[in-house]
């Protein structure tokens, strides 16, 4: 029996090391879907494994767009999207099994509202047990139909039609209701507010305009302005900062909680730096290229990380420099022009 015991001994001093933190899934499966209402092909990356995110990627191409992601090296996916745009989402064969996902569901029944098609949305045994009225009663009152009647779990059959615009109350916060609304209220004629009674998780307020379609965002409330059709990006999902949580858990062992304050304050100079970084390379680029557009190179660059920034920063400061005869530290041979040209110059 003491062959099959394992003793874990305390640490007896602070980690060292790196890790990677996994692409959170709020952020991974707005990512797959705002991706699959765009015009054109998006590239995402950094996006969570789950069997939630993958039951969102089975839904949107149960809809009509093509999936092209790929596992990375460290576990993640990325790759190409291509969404259905203006078209809309295609009439499926059967119904759309969103596993055990909620975000999945809900969130489709917003993306579903706005267009002439009955979909049949169902999942698990699980799914098929949690609450849907929340998120259709909004929906219904923009115009929205869902059978049978009355029904408040799954399987429903969302019934899209042209909707009207809507201010509403939210009687809890929740993402997943403001985020299915929103998404509604895009393709409305007019402005879609959602006031909530305290604050929800602001993921689709920050991400949509990565696509194109602008929102406006307070504490508790969140609005879109419609008719707005979401065009193509490059978005990452990343990790969403648990520092206060991290504070929290070490609290009874003060030296641990030292060095996360000591992390904290490199990783916000490091942010500052790449911040700097960033800005840079946008002047460089104007300098080099006053053709270049520059809303578009501002928001490339805030998806670029240190390594690519700075081989931009090496490519636009050698043209810079021969534009202007201009003595640069970025202007040192470069290691292969050509190469950078075609990754970086989009």
């Amino acid at each position: 029996m003491s062959d099959n015991i394992t003793v874990i001994k305390p640490l007896e001093g602070p980690m060292h090391g790196s890790t990677r933190v996994p692409g959170d899934k709020s952020i991974s499966h707005r990512a797959v879907l705002f991706s699959a209402m765009a015009e054109g092909t998006s590239r995402v990356s950094g996006v969570l494994d789950s069997a939630d995110v993958r039951s969102s990627i089975g839904a949107v191409r149960a809809l009509g767009a093509q999936v092209s992601l790929e596992k990375q090296a460290d576990g993640s996916l990325a790759g190409g999207i291509t969404g259905w745009g203006a078209a809309g989402p295609s009439q499926p064969a059967e119904p759309v099994d969103c596993g055990n996902s909620g975000t999945t569901v809900r969130l489709l029944m917003g993306i579903l509202a706005p267009w002439g098609i009955e979909v049949t949305l169902t999942g698990d045994s699980s799914l098929c047990k949690r609450p849907m009225r929340r998120i259709t009663a909004p929906l219904m009152k923009m115009g929205a139909r869902f059978l049978p009647e009355g029904r408040e779990t799954l399987p429903i059959t969302v019934h899209g039609c042209g909707l009207r615009p809507l201010t509403y109350d939210a009687p809890m916060a929740s993402a997943q209701l403001k985020t299915a609304v929103l998404l509604a209220g895009m393709y409305a004629s007019g402005t879609t507010t959602v006031n909530e009674p305290a604050p929800s998780r602001n993921h689709t307020e920050l991400m949509l305009p990565e696509y194109g379609v602008a929102t406006t965002a307070g504490a508790c409330t969140a609005n879109v302005t419609g008719p707005a059709q979401p065009q193509a990006g490059v978005v990452k999902a990343m990790g969403v900062k648990h520092y206060e949580t991290l504070k929290e858990l070490l609290a009874d062992y003060p030296r641990f909680a030292g060095e996360v304050d000591k992390l904290k304050a490199q990783a916000e100079l490091g942010e500052r730096a790449l911040k700097e970084l960033r800005e840079d390379v946008v002047r460089l680029a104007a300098l080099a290229d006053p053709q270049a557009e520059m809303k578009v190179l501002q928001n490339m660059v805030q998806h670029l990380e240190e390594p690519e920034l700075r081989q931009l920063q090496r490519l636009y400061g050698q043209k810079a420099a021969k534009s202007y005869h201009l003595q640069l530290p970025y202007a040192q041979k470069p290691q292969s022009l050509s190469q950078e040209d075609g990754a970086f110059l989009i």
